[in-house]
This record gives C-alpha cells, sequence and structure tokens, in this order.
C-alpha cells in the first residue's frame, strides 16, 4: 500500500450531488479516470539534505506512483510557478515581497523552518504552489479529483510563515476559486495530526468557506486557532476513534452542501 499523506486533494462537486458523495467520504470521479497529479522534482531538491524535514517523501512516493500496479491510476504533471499575485489573494503583499526578495528576518526562517535555506526555496515555494492552482483550475474545468504531491501547507499565517509552511495553499485555492470560478461554499477537510491553525485564521471571516480540522489535541500548534470545526482527537487515539471523528467531519461537510472540496491528506 502507499501513502496519500502530503498531497492536496482537490475534488468537484455539484451541488446536486453533493450530500450523496460526501456521505460516501468521497467526492465525484469518472470511473477509471486517472487522477492528475502535480509534482516536481523540486519538492525534494529544493529543501537542503540537513534541513530537519523528510524530503525523500516525495521522491519515493512518485516512484511508488510510477510503479505498474499504479501507473494506470495517475498522471503525474509539472506545475508553473505562482504568481505574485495569487499569492497576496491570501497573504500581506509585504511579507510575500520580504520572501520574494530574500528579505525575511532571521527570526521568521527560524519560525518557518527548512533550514538551512537553499537558493532553490523560492522557485520550489512558487512551484509547490503552482501545483495547489493548477489542480484547482484542472478540477474546476474538468471535473472529478486532483491533487499536489507536496501540498497542505495550513500553517502559513496571514503574514509570516510557520511549521515549514510558507504560503497557505488550502487558503489561496479557497480564495481563489470563490474569486476565479464564482463559487459560494466550499469545504476545507483538513486530517493532518496538527491543526489547520493558519487556514483558519486566513478564513475564519470567509463564510463562504468551512474549515474542519480534525488533529490531535497535544500536538502542534500549541496554541491553537479557531476553526468552523476543530475535532480534537488524544494522543493515544486508535482507529476507530479516529474514523468516528472523521466521519463527524464528512457530516459537517455534508451539511454545509460545498462546491468544492479541499482535503489535506496529512
Amino acid at each position: 500500500m502507499y501513502s496519500y499523506q502530503d498531497i492536496i486533494w482537490i475534488g468537484l462537486v455539484t451541488s446536486n450531488e453533493a450530500s450523496s458523495q460526501i456521505s460516501a467520504g468521497r467526492v465525484s470521479v469518472m470511473t477509471n479516470h486517472k487522477l492528475s497529479i502535480w509534482y516536481h522534482p523540486i519538492y525534494t531538491n529544493g529543501i537542503h539534505p540537513d534541513a530537519r524535514f523528510p524530503r525523500e517523501r516525495y521522491t519515493r512516493l512518485v516512484d511508488k506512483l510510477e510503479t505498474p500496479k499504479y501507473s494506470n491510476k495517475f498522471i503525474i504533471k509539472q506545475p508553473t510557478e505562482a504568481s505574485r499575485n495569487e499569492l497576496i489573494i491570501a497573504h500581506d503583499p509585504v511579507y510575500v515581497d520580504n520572501f520574494l526578495n530574500q528579505t525575511l528576518t532571521d527570526k521568521e526562517i527560524k519560525r518557518i523552518g527548512l533550514t538551512p535555506w537553499t537558493p532553490q526555496i523560492i522557485p520550489r515555494t512558487l512551484l509547490l504552489m503552482g501545483g495547489a492552482i493548477a489542480a484547482l483550475d484542472h478540477v474546476m474545468e474538468s471535473g472529478g479529483i486532483a491533487g499536489n504531491m507536496a501540498g497542505g501547507t495550513h500553517h502559513a499565517h496571514f503574514d509570516f510563515g510557520s511549521g515549514y509552511c510558507i504560503f497557505n495553499d488550502l487558503a489561496v485555492c479557497s480564495l481563489l476559486a470563490l474569486r476565479k470560478y464564482q463559487l459560494t461554499k466550499i469545504a476545507v477537510i483538513d486530517l493532518d495530526v496538527h491543526q489547520g491553525d493558519g487556514t483558519a485564521t486566513i478564513l475564519q471571516n470567509v463564510d463562504e468557506v468551512l474549515t474542519i480540522s480534525v488533529h490531535c489535541k497535544q500536538n502542534f500548534p500549541f496554541r491553537k486557532s479557531e476553526s468552523d470545526h476543530d475535532l480534537e482527537l488524544p494522543a493515544n487515539a486508535g482507529d476507530e476513534e479516529i474514523l468516528a471523528m472523521v466521519a463527524k467531519a464528512l457530516e459537517f461537510a455534508k451539511e454545509f452542501n460545498p462546491e468544492l472540496i479541499l482535503f489535506q491528506a496529512g
């Protein structure tokens, strides 16, 4: 078995089918349809080998997906860089410019992590964000589900990065979908062991986006933000307890009846 961890999944659900699809724990996807996933080698190579981060996870997952057992189920696509205008839809322009111009303070960089930074940290970040946006565009144009291999950067806030996250792809894609595609209901379902604190703060006053976070109560971030629904689990939670909480998260999403689901896979 391979893991879906470290992928942001984006799924389009038409309003009249949302209830049945979510209650089944899935989104609409055509039978025998290959899933498109955006990936670039810089997702790994853009992180310094000495960084305290398991950078090889991306290449290992791609290697697994390209084996005969799975290659007929996925299409691996390369992203293009996200633009500044796309980033500032969810982030402070001053923060964005300081990152792009390499003028963040040492304190700001330390809060983000991934240190020591390499010259590739900027193109890596822009391609990572571009992969999420490309997956969003693909879903809006073709329906079904798409993913970005290094997505789910849910610890990035409006004007600072944190927890290995520089910009928040979930927030950027949510706000882009509202503006570019005139959607009115989007659900962000975050099943990472850590709370999606940055997503919660950026989208806290956006009524069109429902934020749901299922996470460990005792884990990072230790100062939690407030999502629309925070479903906390103890550190020693077992499968049955976790699945029951996931079912509760899906029920909240079902009640919201979203047109689009952004899923942080962990």
